[in-house]
């Protein structure tokens, strides 16, 4: 119960800053304030294009939320989805003879490159005492600038008017037309549940929330804290690349230059503020999306900036943050 009454309370602090922001930024506060909270929600389109953005979002959040369980924080989020997404795309183009065999082929490929990316930075936290948070957000930078280059060089569609890769053969079923809602949302779903059980029913569940408690009483236990800060930061890469491959096949049909800016800082605040708990995340991760859908709705119909989302999101993980700093977070990893 603490734990709902401390999510209940960050929101409506954040949503009550967010709303006196508008009313000083705004010349039709009350339009704006619709435009934000309501417009997302006003036709069966935009309502499905806002849970669509949830789906990486859910995704991602849970594969940071691995990582923070064992006292990680993977702060490669971006580089990580925009790289999975990259090599989705491009495989499934390659293998595009094989039907939509080559878009689960694809899938397993970018998991498996977002593995190895976070086993580098686990590796370096294992074997030299790395600091993981650095050395996630370094190689994420890097990998941006890498998969950028890609895209708008050797992989470009010349016939786009976008800086963004050839279109995939096939995509994911969309499941709620006209908007671009498709079958990722089960996945992201589906994943919420098996990481739900995988937390609390499992021996890495287990292993994971004693280390993020005491990792020196950890070892006392037996516990190998190496061998799981290696799988949790790998798993947590994979996840989060995954979510990447999955968000274009069922949305963009190709990688668009930048497309996952600010994805990475959204699913770390999610995380943060469900407290690393798979299922607290699936309906935050939908009122980020709600928030984000609404900025763009208000800058197309109001007076003010997208950029309200991201204040929005800056209130957010300064209240989640201080929380953390005050000693609460492992006290809550009893999901």
């Amino acid at each position: 119960m603490k734990k709902v009454k401390g999510i209940i309370y960050i929101f409506l602090i954040s949503i009550s800053f967010l709303v006196l922001l508008i009313f000083l930024m705004s010349k039709t506060p009350l339009n704006t304030i619709y435009q934000i909270f309501f417009g997302p929600l006003s036709s069966p389109y935009f309502l499905g294009n806002t849970l669509s953005h949830s789906a990486p979002l859910i995704i991602s959040a849970i594969g940071i939320s691995i990582a923070y369980r064992a006292n990680l924080i993977n702060l490669g989020g971006d580089g990580q989805m925009y790289l999975g997404a990259f090599i989705a795309v491009i495989t499934a183009i390659t293998l595009s003879p094989l039907g939509k065999m080559s878009i689960f082929i694809a899938l397993i490929l970018a998991s498996a490159i977002g593995f190895l990316i976070a086993f580098i930075s686990a590796f370096l936290k294992v074997k030299f005492d790395t600091s993981e948070l650095i050395s996630s957000y370094l190689i994420s930078i890097a990998l941006s600038y890498l998969t950028s280059y890609l895209i708008t060089g050797p992989f470009q569609d010349t016939n786009s008017n976008l800086q963004s890769t050839q279109k995939v053969s096939y995509m994911l079923k969309k499941i709620y037309l006209p908007s671009s809602l498709s079958t990722t949302i089960i996945y992201s779903l589906i994943i919420a549940l098996v990481f739900y059980y995988i937390f609390n029913k499992t021996k890495f569940g287990y292993e994971t929330k004693i280390i993020g408690y005491n990792k020196e009483f950890a070892r006392y236990g037996g516990i190998s804290v190496n061998k799981n800060y290696l799988l949790s930061f790998s798993l947590s890469g994979a996840l989060i690349s995954l979510s990447g491959g999955l968000y274009v096949f069922g949305n963009y049909q190709s990688v668009i230059k930048g497309f996952s800016s600010g994805l990475g800082f959204s699913a770390l605040t999610i995380s943060l503020i469900a407290l690393s708990n798979p299922i607290a995340i699936v309906p935050i991760a939908f009122v980020f999306s709600l928030i984000n859908q609404g900025s763009i709705m208000a800058m197309q119909n109001s007076d003010i900036s997208s950029d309200v989302a991201l204040l929005f999101q800056a209130i957010v993980f300064l209240l989640v943050t201080s929380k953390t700093l005050m000693g609460e977070k492992n006290n809550e990893y009893d999901n």
